[in-house]
């Protein structure tokens, strides 16, 4: 091996953050390159989280899920709350943005 090659390392990841991450491209929208650059994980592995809980494999609302147990699914309530939460997510990030740059540029103008 050369000392290029990056040492490839396993991770062990929580059932809540593959759970945040799938529901950032699900509910959220977002892209899973977008989604997976900002939380540092592969996209190929994000991607495979989004299909397992698109199917029903593992549900949002509970731990893993062998896929047999579908009693498991998120309401349409549920889906309903997951999906504001993540647009609140989303719409606070926004506001701390637009708030450090107004003050960036209040700063560079006085």
């Amino acid at each position: 091996m050369t000392k290029d090659l990056k040492k490839r390392v396993n991770r062990k990841f929580t059932h809540e953050f593959r759970k945040e991450a799938a529901d950032q491209v699900i509910a959220e929208g977002r892209s899973v390159t977008e989604v997976a650059d900002a939380l540092g994980v592969p996209a190929g592995t994000l991607s495979v989280w989004v299909s397992k809980f698109r199917n029903g494999q593992w549900t949002l609302d509970s731990g893993l899920s062998n896929g047999t147990n579908r009693t498991n699914q998120p309401t349409m309530d549920q889906r309903k709350i997951s999906e504001l939460q993540a647009q609140l997510r989303r719409v606070t990030q926004e506001r701390d943005i637009l708030k450090k740059a107004a003050a960036y540029f209040a700063q560079s103008l006085g």
